[in-house]
């Protein structure tokens, strides 16, 4: 394996937040994210570039990835929910409090 940072973190000389994880591929979150979220994706196999990837192996590779990207996709749905349940919940108690004391004019 390359001495890069990816093949440190994959060795786990440098730490990550692993997303997912299987004998071949490491998912993990970015350290600088542009987006909440932002997943980096790799093979634990060092390749100059995915043109240097057996096809059986990119197949296996891209796989993961879709099955990272669609837990990555639940999960911040799941959140959008929850937050728009939870901002439901605060407009409803407000509505109970207002309606339930008198307005002082």
């Amino acid at each position: 394996m390359s001495n890069t940072i990816f093949s440190k973190i994959v060795l786990g000389e440098i730490p990550c937040d692993k997303v997912f994880e299987d004998d071949d591929h490491l998912a993990f979150l970015d350290i600088r994210p542009l987006s909440e979220g932002h997943t980096l994706v790799i093979p634990k196999k060092g390749y100059v570039d995915i043109f240097d990837m057996p096809s059986d192996e990119f197949g296996e590779f891209m796989e993961f990835v879709r099955f990272v990207a669609l837990g990555v996709l639940i999960v911040g749905f799941v959140n959008i929910l929850l937050c728009l349940h939870l901002l439901w919940l605060v407009l409803f108690f407000l509505s109970l409090f207002f309606d339930n004391h008198e307005y002082i004019s």
